[in-house]
């Protein structure tokens, strides 16, 4: 977190994630998927802009934080990747979220 006097920076993990979408063709090659998800993080440690190092959070508790989007996927290597795993040939760009 950026303040005028510096920045917060908390550490943790995700306890859970989920992501759901659709995915609507456009064009031959070209999906758009529209997406909602969520994610519940459990943050352990911490450094606030007056400190100098880490230190454990006191009271710890579950965040949630709601995220949703636009997904386009696109045909990298078109018929020729028709051999390959689908996974392999689909880059996909984030063009809104979190």
């Amino acid at each position: 977190m950026n303040r005028p006097e510096g920045r917060d920076s908390r550490h943790g993990i995700d306890l859970a994630r989920v992501q759901v979408g659709v995915d609507v063709p456009v064009a031959a090659g070209i999906t758009i998927s529209p997406f909602v998800g969520a994610t519940a993080t459990l943050f352990l440690i911490q450094q606030l802009s007056s400190e100098t190092s880490f230190s454990d959070i006191q009271g710890r508790k579950v965040n949630v934080f709601l995220n949703a989007g636009l997904l386009g996927r696109f045909d990298v290597l078109g018929s020729v990747g028709r051999r390959l795993d689908r996974s392999s040939r689909t880059a996909a760009l984030l063009i809104i979220g979190d």
